[in-house]
């Protein structure tokens, strides 16, 4: 395993680099190939008091189904096996959006542009680590180590200042898969995630830009 020296800014403490791994399938097919052995898409629906839904992807070097992951299809990241690499992006879509085939700028990016506070948002934010996030912190605060971050296997933020230019391309979206690329200053990868659903923060249901209408049901629990 490759060894990262990047001293990461605020938060992010230094951690082993996740593995390099290729883009996708090439020639013609249009398709991208999963670069991790798990790739799952959640999308969670606010009810209406966003202008924009939430979309998790996850990309996990381990087997994993959409019932391990938390309520909201986030990655439970307290969870993660041991030295498996893990890839999570939060993305922003706003609600006047037909849908989900379009490349997704970083949230700093559409800060500094002014979309951020509209409903044609389109950014995303996420995370790279290696293994599970650890809450068991040293008691000593003057110790060789900050105690915020000690043992958190996060290697980097994506989406966020030095990603400012990262991206995130959706190419293909159905109802039972999201295939794109992910490009980022930590990475390349390539995706084809398993269509998890839609979940429902607030019981009204909310909208669904695709169709417009009220998506139905007020489930807040796995899909």
């Amino acid at each position: 395993m490759r060894i990262c020296a990047l001293a990461l800014a605020l938060s992010l403490p230094l951690a082993a680099c996740a593995p390099e791994r290729t883009a996708g399938t090439g020639g013609d097919d249009p398709v991208p190939s999963n670069d991790f052995e798990t790739a799952l898409f959640t999308i969670v629906d606010h009810g209406g008091w966003l202008n924009y839904q939430s979309g998790h992807l996850v990309l996990v070097d381990a087997e994993m189904a959409c019932n391990n992951l938390q309520w909201d299809g986030s990655l439970d990241k307290w969870s993660v096996g041991a030295e498996v690499d893990w890839v999570q992006a939060n993305i922003q879509h706003g609600t006047e959006l037909p849908d989900w085939l379009r490349t997704y700028e970083s949230v700093d990016r559409a800060a500094q542009s002014g979309s951020q506070d509209t409903p044609l948002v389109q950014s995303f934010w996420g995370e790279v680590g290696l293994g599970p996030l650890s809450d068991d912190f040293p008691d000593d605060p003057d110790g060789p180590t900050d105690p915020v971050n000690e043992e958190r296997e996060v290697l980097a933020a994506i989406g966020t200042d030095q990603g400012v230019d990262d991206r995130l391309a959706v190419s293909l979206d159905t109802e039972l898969s999201v295939a794109g690329e992910l490009t980022t200053w930590q990475g390349d990868w390539s995706f084809s995630a398993t269509h998890c659903g839609i979940v429902y923060e607030q019981i009204d249901g909310g909208t669904d830009p695709g169709g417009g209408e009220d998506s139905g049901g007020g489930d807040s629990g796995s899909p």
